[in-house]
């Protein structure tokens, strides 16, 4: 009787220890998620199992993004070139829709011009772009021959209607024909004045008088800054 009751009951341990035992595919799992959380070279594995990290979209993302470039700052107009422009808007105030709207205009502070029979002029200024201020240094040279006896010193603001009339500026496509006379800026002379040619010539006379006003055959040079 003792011997039956001793096997019964190493039957019920046995049994107890199996029932309590984790079994074998459970523990290989636990173990593998452990190795991948602890060791740095199983995401390489990972990877090539195929799980993605869910971080490197967002970092891709950061690479991709193109980097904003600067406008480069706008260049203010010479001293003496801004002081033109405003006295030719006090004489005139209706230029302004050519100052607002022109895709550039370029401004000769200073012209001196003389002649008896055949006569020449010269003028160095700069040349402004909408939206981009001064963008380079303009000269403009005269030759005219006729009745003219004098001597004056005046300025002169050409404006340039269309970007192809200021690209046409800047390649030194542009010299003013035999007929072409400017606009004398007095009160109100900007009404009627209007684009021939994709440019309007404006003078204002700072000094001296000349029969002969023809602002016909300027002939211009550019040089970017």
């Amino acid at each position: 009787m003792i011997a039956a009751l001793m096997m019964i009951g190493a039957l019920a341990l046995t049994t107890g220890v199996a029932a309590c035992a984790p079994e074998a595919g459970e523990a290989e799992g636990t173990s593998a998620e452990v190795a991948l959380t602890q060791d740095p070279s199983a995401e390489q594995g990972a990877t090539e199992l195929g799980i993605e990290d869910p971080t490197a979209d967002d970092a891709a993302a950061d690479q991709e993004e193109p980097q904003e470039q600067e406008a480069p700052p706008v260049r203010q107009p010479r001293r003496d070139v801004q002081a033109t422009i405003d006295a030719y808007l006090e004489a005139d105030p209706g230029l302004s829709k050519f100052f607002d709207n022109a895709a550039g205009y370029v401004v000769f502070p200073g012209i001196g011009k003389a002649g008896l029979g055949i006569g020449g002029a010269h003028g160095n200024g700069e040349l402004i772009a909408k939206g981009k201020g001064a963008i380079g240094k303009a000269s403009m040279t005269q030759v005219t021959v006729g009745i003219q006896i004098g001597g004056q010193e005046y300025s002169e603001i050409i404006f340039l209607a269309e970007p192809v009339d200021l690209e046409r500026f800047t390649s030194g496509g542009l010299e003013l024909a035999a007929q072409v006379s400017a606009v004398a800026i007095t009160a109100g002379a900007a009404d009627g004045a209007d684009y021939k040619d994709g440019d309007v010539v404006s003078t204002r006379t700072k000094s001296g008088m000349m029969a002969e006003a023809s602002v016909g055959g300027q002939d211009f040079k550019y040089e970017a800054y």
